[in-house]
């Protein structure tokens, strides 16, 4: 139990530590490297999958979806669900 409660308060204080960093804007140089490395290693069709994941995650869709849904379960007799 100790040795959970120590990475566990270890684990809050590394995170607060970046929080800081982040809010402070001093983390430009990490940012800038890992961005770096991000885009020299990026794939066009990737990049396609996760835009159009993105957008899938939208007001729209969801909305859309939502209805859908509710459409099925108003049909399927459990419309105190819908």
């Amino acid at each position: 139990m100790l040795v959970a409660v120590g990475v566990a308060t270890s684990a809050l204080l590394l995170f607060a530590k970046v929080g800081e960093d982040v809010f402070e804007h001093e983390s430009a140089t990490f940012d800038g490297a890992v961005q770096g490395w991000m885009l020299s290693h990026r794939r066009p069709e990737l990049f396609q999958l996760f835009t159009w994941i993105t957008n899938a995650g939208s007001t729209l869709p969801i909305l859309t979806v939502t209805a859908l849904i509710c459409v099925w379960l108003w049909r399927a007799s459990a419309r105190s669900v819908a």
